[in-house]
Parts: structure tokens; sequence; C-alpha cells
């Protein structure tokens, strides 16, 4: 079983001391960065890993491009960690251009791949993306990589690709996402539903000339649910091997668009001709089905119409609707963006946000949501101590860690070190064991960014204490 888990999609309780447990996201930017990765056979010494990521077109900043339309730049950086040590990284700039910004959505991505060769081993992946032209603005992940050595004795198999689609195409190396004869357009998120209802699938089969005896052998791929429930029920695909071809391409799709909302299991397995599994892979995705959400505990789904109809959400104007989406950024997911712009009306957009806060509830005993009184608390607080330049203090570096996190147990401050710049450092201590946030006013405006975390999923960079120096 070959399962990734990227960090930033579970939702996770912190425990602050002395106030109300919010849930802890790697950094959520309004970049939305999604990450995903798949290696295939190189050579006997490494493998070929690639790299696959989307950025929200509307989460990045846009100028006046030089010719016509606007242009954004993003600087990249991937690096493969060894511990602290790095066995491999890449960094680049990511440029494109609109000839209006006024027609990008948040439905809208750019979609693209990095190719690296790594030594068999177990890794850390980090991914950090920073808008160059709104350098206050960007978005990181820190995931498990491990990378498996590919036996020349026996039967293996690539990792599986997810994909958004796949279609063969003539020869065209140009294009990043073109192999063997295929364009496999990646799908970083993950996630299926009603605006793509197929999920597409990608492996490489080696050895298979020199290890199977048999002429025959059976494909199978399918579907299981939280349950373990098999959700796909098709039959085992009968392959022929042929030639003297070592290695085999297997693709395909199924139809998962019409499944409840949660998260699934994609097998697939290789059969002797007892139809005997001789090789299996497994990787995890999620459907995002708006009409087969799933049932709520009954202490929030009694009565809900009814404290609808009474709450503040049914009266809410569209500015209002998209002040409060606005402002839960921190605590949605990629899923909760596309589903909620994909809403076409103010009511839908409404009982959104009004099951959004009951599902977080901490106390539905209650008439108070403490949740939502707590994170509203923390925006307040941040709107007020930390306001740059006329933007709103929640907003910032400072402000999206406070409202995260909550409250510091203590702050560093360093206003007027000889030759560096002013800095902060906040200290957490029951997060993970103890972290830090590090924010630098690098421009000496008053404006402090974060410069470093050890918190996982966030801004990472050893060198931060450079960075200061004036």
């Amino acid at each position: 079983m070959n399962m990734k888990q990227i960090v930033r999609i579970p939702l996770m309780v912190l425990v602050i001391a002395g106030s109300i447990p919010l849930p802890a996201f790697s950094q959520k930017a309004a970049m939305n960065l999604d990450v995903d990765f798949a290696d295939f056979k190189y050579d006997e010494e490494v493998n070929y890993l690639e790299v696959y990521y989307s950025i929200n077109k509307d989460g990045m900043a846009y100028r006046k491009a030089p010719d016509t339309g606007f242009e954004t730049a993003v600087h990249m950086l991937v690096k493969i960690l060894d511990g602290d040590s790095i066995i491999s990284a890449r960094q680049w700039q990511m440029r494109s251009t609109e000839e209006d910004t006024a027609a990008v959505d948040g439905s809208q991505s750019i979609i693209d791949c990095v190719k690296l060769t790594v030594p068999p081993g177990t890794y850390r992946l980090a991914f950090i993306a920073r808008d160059m032209i709104n350098t206050q603005n960007g978005d990181s992940t820190e995931t498990d990589l491990v990378i498996e050595p590919i036996p020349r004795e026996q039967l293996a198999a690539s990792d599986v690709q997810l994909a958004r689609s796949i279609r063969r195409i003539a020869p065209d190396d140009a294009n990043p996402f073109y192999k063997n004869s295929l364009e496999v357009m990646p799908n970083p998120a993950r996630v299926y539903g009603q605006g793509n209802k197929y999920i597409n699938f990608y492996a490489e089969l080696y050895n298979i000339f020199s290890t199977l005896k048999d002429k025959e052998f059976f494909v199978k791929y399918y579907i299981t649910n939280s349950d373990n429930k098999d959700e796909s029920e098709l039959s085992p695909e009968i392959r022929t091997r042929t030639g003297t071809h070592d290695s085999n391409v297997i693709f395909g799709a199924l139809k998962v668009g019409d499944l409840q909302t949660g998260s699934y299991l994609f097998h697939l397995e290789i059969l002797d001709p007892d139809e005997i599994s001789i090789l299996s892979k497994s990787e995890k995705f999620y459907v995002y089905n708006t009409e087969r959400i799933p049932e709520r505990s009954d202490a929030v789904a009694m009565n809900s119409d009814d404290m609808y109809y009474q709450g503040e959400f049914a009266s809410m104007s569209d500015l209002e609707v998209d002040d409060e989406f606005a402002r839960i950024r921190y605590l949605i997911t990629t899923e909760d963006l596309r589903f909620f712009n994909e809403l076409a009306s103010l009511e839908e957009k409404r009982k959104w946000l009004f099951y959004f806060w009951n599902k977080h509830d901490t106390d539905p005993s209650t008439s108070l949501n403490e949740f939502r009184f707590e994170y509203q608390r923390r925006i307040t607080y941040a709107n007020k101590f930390f306001q740059e330049m006329g933007v709103e203090g929640w907003t910032t570096d400072r402000g999206r860690v406070y409202c995260i996190y909550g409250e510091p147990n203590y702050i560093e401050r360093f206003p007027s070190e000889p030759g560096k710049f002013p800095y902060q450092i906040w200290n957490y201590y029951d997060i993970e064991g103890g972290s830090i946030f590090v924010f630098g006013d690098t421009q000496a405006n008053d404006e402090y960014q974060l410069l470093h975390s050890d918190v996982r999923g966030e801004v990472k960079n050893s060198s931060w204490e450079s960075m200061l120096e004036r």
C-alpha cells in the first residue's frame, strides 16, 4: 500500500491554554496551493519524481504587463529534505498573463509540475510559493515522501497518479504532462465531484515479461469508502502480456461524482490467472457532492431550519455574506472554497455559512456558538493591534497567525538591535511540543512579514536571521 498524506488536508484541533480550541490548519493563504506527487522508474540508482501543483488564479497579485494585459509572478521553491540535509531542490519563477483580471475567479487555477530524480529513501517534501508582486502573499505545504526502490527481479509498479483527465496525443516533449503517448492532467487537490465526475488514473508496471510466467494477467481497480465498502462493483479486466517489453502502462477512469461527500480510497491490483492478488497500490481522494452531504449529528441538525430563519444569517446582505466568507478563509479547505464559489444564489450562500458555523460549534446545547465567538474575538484583536499601512490586521502575517493559533504564550520583541531590522519571535508552548513564529520588519515601515516558523506547513527558512541584517 502506498498512500500519500498532504499536511494541509486533515482537520486538526489545537488546544491553547485559556482559549476555545480552533482548527489549526497549515498556512492557507489566498493562493490555495495544492500539491501532489508520484514517482516512477528511472534507473538503478534513482527514481523519477513528478511533483504536481496548482494555485488559484485569483489568489495572486497582478500588475500591468509591459505589452498588454496583466501579469503575475510567483517564486516557487521545492525541496526534498532528509532531516536538515537537502537531497534535491529546484526554484523558479512562475509567470502568467491575463487579458482582463475581472474575468479571473476562484474556480480557475494554474496547474503545472516539476520533475526531479531522487534516490530511494524516506524524506520530507517542502513546497513554498511566494508572490513576487505582493510579498506578503504566499502559501506553503510540507508532506512525508517515501521513495521506494523498484526491484529488478519481481513485478513492480510506480505510484498511481490520480488525474483530472487523460487523453492520447501526438508526441510532445514540450508538454509537462506528456508521457507514453498520453497527456495526463494532474489533480493536485485530489478533489472530485459534480464539476469533475470521473477519477482518472495512470500507473506503470515493471518487470512484466521477466517475472510473469503466464501470458494473461488481470487488472482490477475499485473504490472503497471510509467503511471499506466497495463503491465501484467492477469485474477484473484481462490484460495480455505481449512482445518483449518489460513495462506496461495502465490507465482508465471511474465515475465518482455521484458518491456521497467524503474521503475514499482508489485501489489498483494486479491478479494472476487464478485472480489472486500479486501487487496492489492505494491512493486517497475526496468527493465533494452538493446533493449528497453526510448527515450531521442530531444535536446540530435538530431544528436547524428554525435556527437558521431565527438567526442573523437569513437576513445577511450580499456584502455581509462576502465579508463573512472572506474572514473564514483561514478555516476552510480548498473544496469548501470551490463549493462556495459555485453557489448561485444569495440564499444558498447564507445557508452554507450557517451550517459551516453550526458544524464547528463546540457546544450545540447553548445558544451561543462559542467557536464563532472566539474566532471573531481574534479577528477584532488582530484588527486593533496588527493593522499595517491601512490593511486590516487580520489579513497581515501576524494577524493570520493570531487568528489560527491564538495568543502566543510569550513574545520576544527586538525593536532596535544594532545592524538589524526590528523583529519579533512568538513562542507557542503547546503547538507540536513547542514552536515559534519569527516576524521581521525588513522594510522598516512597521510591516512585519513572517520569515520563519517550525510549525509544520508554515514558511520555513533556516537563514531567517540573515534576512534581518540591514
